[in-house]
Formats: structure tokens, sequence, C-alpha cells
């Protein structure tokens, strides 16, 4: 897995639930929550309305080809959302496109080999019904062909 703190990748994100400062770094520590057991080992946005988006950085450009988003609460889990690759953080190239997702565990999408520094996940819509403006990513997988 390439995107991991502890290989040099970053994260950064549109926002933290209040109470949860400092948790985007937690979709690249290498712990993957469970169904039951998700509480401090994820990414959790601010409850304010979608899109909400997490981005990986990488310490230099890899091939990747494949990329498996683990979510956090299935109750919660992204229902409409986009990956996106960069060489340099601003121009961007959608590399899947999901609506109506309904796997509560994770998603993965196999990759033609893809250059990239940058990774992007914009989440536009939860399946939450308590908390509709939360989007929640427990990790974040970025793997070489």
């Amino acid at each position: 897995d390439l995107a991991l703190a502890s290989k040099g990748a970053k994260a950064t994100s549109d926002s933290e639930l209040e109470w949860e400062r400092g948790c985007t770094a937690r979709a690249i520590d290498g712990v993957i929550a469970s169904p039951q057991d998700f509480e401090g080992k994820r990414w959790h946005s601010a409850l304010t309305p979608h899109p909400h988006w997490i981005c990986v950085e990488l310490p230099a450009p890899a091939e990747v080809s494949r990329v498996i988003v683990h979510f956090a609460d299935p109750a919660g889990h992204p229902v409409d959302f986009d990956g996106e690759a960069s060489l340099d953080g601003q121009n961007w190239a959608m590399i899947f496109q999901e609506r109506g997702y309904t796997n509560p565990r994770r998603f993965e999408a196999d990759l033609p080999r893809t250059t990239l520094r940058f990774f992007r996940l914009t989440i536009r819509r939860s399946a939450s019904r308590q908390w509709p403006d939360a989007a929640q990513v427990s990790e974040i997988e970025l793997l070489p062909p």
C-alpha cells in the first residue's frame, strides 16, 4: 500500500468532525475499522452538506493499478462518490465514479496503470438517514501493479 503515512503519504480533507480533530490522518494509518468498532479509527467530515473530500498525497509520483476504500460506519457508507488522480494537485482526471453504491464495507477498483501523486475521493452522498451530511472513511489503499 503506497498510501500509508509510514511511507511518507499525507492526507488532507475539506473538513473534520469538530470533536475528532486530526482524524484525516487516520485514513492512511494502516488501521482498518470493523463495522462494530470504527470510532477513533476513521476520517469523519464535518456535518455540513455534501460534497466532502479527502485527498492522499504520495511523496513522489507512482504507478497505481488498484484502489481500495474501506468504509467506517456501515450505516453511513458512501453511496455516490468519485475518485480522481493528479500529478500536481491542480489538474484532475476521473478514474472512477459510483452512483447508488450499496456495499457498506468497502469499494475496490482495478485501474489501468495510472501514474499519480494525488488521489482524491469526493463523497457526494452517504447512506446515513440520521446523519445525511456525514462522510466517513476508515482507510484508503493505493496499490502498485
